[in-house]
Parts: C-alpha cells; structure tokens; sequence
C-alpha cells in the first residue's frame, strides 16, 4: 500500500510523521512512503536522512508575517492546488495522514475534495485554524489530548494521543540505568532553540552558583545560538555540554533528572512516553498560545511545572531548580503521574485505524 504523510515545518509535525512510517514499515517493508512538504523547512534534511522520500509543494504561512506575506500566501494558494493534486493524481495513494506545516492544508484538502482516505492528527491541546477547517472533510481526526475532542466532529475524532518514534523509547530503555552521578539538568529549545530559555538559563546560574559542583547541564540551543551561549558559560565557569541539535534524544532523556523545554506537542508526548520530571517554558508567541495549553494539560495533573509571562526570570528558573535538587521525592511524583498517563501508543492506534478504513472502504 502507498501511504502520504502531510508533515513539515519544524520537529513539532516531522517526528510524529517519522513516527508513523516507522510503524507502517514494522507491518510490512513493501508499504510505500512518501513525505509531503516545503522546500523551506526542516522536512529538506530530516525526512532524506531517515530514507524516506519527499515531495514538496509551496507553503506560506496565512495568519502571521506581514500583509503583503499574508497577501502573498493567499495569493499563491492555486499553486499549492495545482501542485497537489498533480502529486495526487500521479502518486494515488491508498491513504493520506496530515499532522502539519505550511504544505499540509492544501495539500490534504485537495486530497479529501478528490475522494482520497483522509486523516489528520492535532498534536496540540488547541487546534489551528487549518485543522479546525480539515476536520469537517478529512475521513477520521486523531487528537493527542482529550480536552481536543470538542473542538471536532465527535462521530469521526479519536482520542489516540501523539505518536513518537519507536527508536527515541527504545534508547531511552537502552540507557536509563547509565544515568550520571550529580543531577542533571536536559535544557531543550525545541527544534529551533529558543531565545527566551537560552537567556533565562544564563541569568539563573548565579543562583546555583552554590551548588555547582552538584549539577550538570545539558543545553540544546539551536543552531544560532550556540557558540554565544557555550561562551558564556565557560566566562561564568561551568563546565556545560552545549549543543545545537541533539541527535540521541532518548539517551538525553534518560540521563537527565529533570529537563526546562518549550511545551511543543512532540516534546510533550516525548516527556510523557519517557515519563521524564519538565519544567515547563511555554513559546509566548505560539498560535492560539497553544503551547501554554499543552503545558497546562499536564500541569494540572500534577505531571509537571510551567511558568509564564513574567514569571520568566534567572531568580524564579533558579529557585525551581534549586526546589527538585533538594527535594528529589518532587521528581519521584511527577515521574509516578507521568508513568500513569503513559499507557497509550498512539502509532499503532492510529496506523490501526487506518488500516481498518482501508478495509472498510
């Protein structure tokens, strides 16, 4: 069978996408992949990386940028149109999962007006405005949160949570039990880094100064950020491992105590999969401010910290840190509450489903 999968733009959509071939090509070698895209994400290196095959079409964002971007975009959209379903006729694929990026609305739309097997995943607590549109065409709706069901048809929504890669889980078991003496701190800024965390975690290392020889830090920056950052912690005298991209995130997670991230809906399903202690930092400026609302799914479960707005600061980074140092048993109870809610495995769910909609068709 021949499978699309509408995936692009950042991490947040490409992982999951991975995810999802992986589990297609556990079942069976011969089933056929083929990545959606844009020439502009990260999808370009990713995908080609995992040996998959990418095709892409154009993408612009609609909702952010400036008027003429937001003009531009819509201007353009016939061409995603035309794009896809040149793609769709010449490729006909057996089924199509859409989880995002700027080639996934049309493409996918273009797919479910041409009576193509739809399906799309919202990885996020809040849904964007593309997937609140596509659910009323697409075939079935996959939602990572159960809170999301009411944003979509009942009839067709399936609450499966998020998929990740079967190979992240698999070196995470390989190595929780070579975790490093001290603790150890795993500070991720999504795909792309984030400012706002870089900078904080600077500003908090007076306040551990203290304590120091106890904590070891592990810092994902992004690609523009790293040599600044690596400078100033040498300048301060930390001995911190500093990193633009973290290739072995399973190994990270398992060597980690606790780890400060962005509350991106791959990263989130990571940390419950891993069951891994987050304080969490949500991206202020996220559509919907849906990256506040994943985070808080969590943190009212009592599985996990968040702080926001002001909130963000060197002193309050650091008294939390300081808090989980001295109080390990926090740790402990956070992990409990995430094994807990841990129990799904979302890519066989959804690979399941569609396999039983094929059948059904």
């Amino acid at each position: 069978m021949k499978f699309m999968i509408a995936a692009g733009g950042t991490g947040g959509h490409i992982f999951p996408g991975l995810a999802l071939a992986e589990e297609i090509k556990e079942r069976d070698r011969e089933h056929h992949i083929i990545f959606i895209g844009t020439k502009s994400g990260m999808e370009t290196s990713i995908i080609h990386q995992h040996g998959y095959v990418l095709k892409t079409v154009w993408g612009k964002k609609l909702k952010q940028g400036s008027w003429q971007d937001r003009f531009l975009a819509i201007l353009l959209l016939p061409v995603s149109f035309a794009q896809s379903l040149y793609l769709l006729m010449r490729e006909r694929p057996d089924c199509i999962i859409g989880i995002g990026g700027y080639a996934a609305g049309p493409f996918i739309l273009m797919a479910s007006c041409l009576r193509f097997l739809t399906t799309i995943i919202e990885p996020n607590s809040i849904p964007g405005m593309t997937n609140r549109i596509l659910g009323r065409f697409v075939r079935r709706i996959y939602v990572a949160f159960s809170r999301t069901i009411n944003f979509f048809p009942e009839k067709k929504t399936l609450h499966t949570g998020n998929p990740v890669r079967s190979s992240l889980i698999q070196e995470y078991q390989d190595n929780r039990n070579n975790k490093p003496e001290g603790f150890n701190l795993l500070i991720l800024g999504g795909s792309q880094g984030a400012h706002q965390i870089n900078k904080t975690m600077l500003e908090a290392l007076p306040y551990l100064e203290r304590e120091r020889t106890r904590i070891s830090i592990y810092h994902q920056t992004g690609v523009a950020e790293c040599t600044w950052i690596q400078k100033r912690y040498q300048e301060r005298g930390w001995e911190a491992y500093v990193t633009p991209f973290i290739n072995h995130l399973g190994q990270a997670y398992a060597q980690s105590d606790l780890v400060i991230s962005r509350a991106g809906a791959s990263t989130i399903s990571e940390i419950i999969a891993c069951c891994k202690p987050t304080l969490f930092i949500p991206y202020p400026y996220a559509a919907d401010d849906h990256q506040r609302y994943n985070a808080e799914s969590l943190v009212h479960e009592g599985a996990g910290r968040m702080i926001v707005g002001e909130e963000v600061t060197g002193q309050n980074l650091a008294h939390i840190i300081l808090d989980f140092l001295n109080h390990p048993e926090k740790l402990t109870q956070i992990s409990q509450r995430l094994e807990e809610l841990s129990g799904r495995n979302a890519r066989q769910e959804i690979i399941n489903d569609c396999f039983n909609l094929l059948r059904a068709a």
